[in-house]
């Protein structure tokens, strides 16, 4: 990317390079990926703590009394430790900017796509550069809260326009058309349906996997019924594992994500065959507001929920300070 606001298109590089996005979407890009880690490894870590407890209380009841000592102090601990996790990933909030962080990002990204195929806002070139700079400005600071998340050593006006972005919006319609056909409408279709593929594969495979350790603590109670001299109960360590399992796929979302990738990449595709029909610059400016007001939906409809989710903990906690 270049530092320059206005950067020179004096340059022999093709408008269908891939695009340079600015400054600020690897910011917000990179501290959402980031904040994303954390919150799972968070969750992934209490789960554990959680059944790792739950398997060392069970166990203690067939091996001999000093040994039993030791994993009851195990599962004590580890039950501790996940209420530590939990408090300590509640105060940190990585949820909440992740989500965040991801809305700045794909506004980022969006924005830029309306820049570079001259759709407006950004269809005048009057004042170009600033508007583009000060929609990014807005952009940066609707979320206050993960600004600080933000690498902070870049300035607004730095890095905001990179020159394939200017050297694409100079190019002729058609190049602009076809860089934005692969780069932005395919890709952004290829994603979805593979997204949505995996999440209801995954889907499928935790939800046998919960099935499978309900099926089995339903037969370990069958069978100490039929023989009461049996000692080791697997019972609450099964049902915990399988709790757990339903907990991480409703977490991760997966069969809700597997809905809204596949409508998605359906709408995209149907936009696609939109696009084999467009002849003229004014036709290529709709089909963009088209295409971004689609996977614009489904990011705000995404957030919506999200951070209603992530927001739920302290509507709870002033329900309850009201309540007294």
């Amino acid at each position: 990317m270049s530092g320059k606001d206005t950067p020179s298109p004096a340059s022999t590089a093709s408008p269908r390079a891939d695009l340079d996005l600015p400054a600020l979407y690897t910011q917000a890009d990179s501290a959402a990926g980031a904040a994303q880690r954390l919150f799972f490894t968070f969750q992934k870590y209490h789960i554990t703590c959680l059944v790792l407890g739950s398997a060392a209380a069970a166990t203690s009841a067939v091996v001999d009394s000093t040994i039993g000592r030791w994993l009851h102090v195990l599962s004590t601990l580890a039950l501790g430790i996940g209420v530590l996790l939990t408090w300590i990933a509640y105060l940190r909030k990585d949820e909440l900017a992740w989500f965040q962080c991801r809305v700045i990002a794909e506004s980022v990204k969006t924005a830029s796509w309306q820049f570079v195929t001259k759709s407006p806002p950004f269809a005048n070139d009057q004042s170009l550069v600033e508007a583009f700079i000060a929609c990014l400005r807005t952009i940066r600071h609707s979320n206050p809260a993960v600004l600080d998340r933000l690498t902070p050593s870049i300035s607004d006006s730095d890095q905001m326009i990179s020159d394939s972005m200017m050297r694409l919006r100079q190019a002729p319609w058609e190049q602009r058309r076809q860089v934005y056909r692969e780069q932005r409408l395919q890709n952004q279709r290829v994603w979805y349906a593979r997204k949505a593929t995996r999440n209801a594969t995954l889907q499928k495979r935790w939800l046998i996997g919960a099935i499978f350790l309900q099926i089995a603590a339903i037969g370990c109670g069958v069978a100490i019924a039929i023989t009461p001299t049996i000692t080791l109960n697997l019972i609450p360590f099964l049902t915990t594992a399988a709790a757990s399992a339903v907990a991480w796929t409703r977490m991760r979302r997966y069969s809700e994500l597997a809905y809204t990738y596949s409508i998605t990449a359906q709408e995209l595709l149907d936009l696609e065959a939109l696009e084999a029909e467009i002849d003229r610059e004014e036709g290529l400016a709709g089909l963009v507001r088209q295409i971004e007001n689609a996977i614009s939906r489904e990011h705000t409809l995404w957030h919506a929920r999200s951070a209603g989710r992530a927001r739920q903990p302290e509507a709870d906690l002033k329900s309850t300070d009201e309540l007294a």
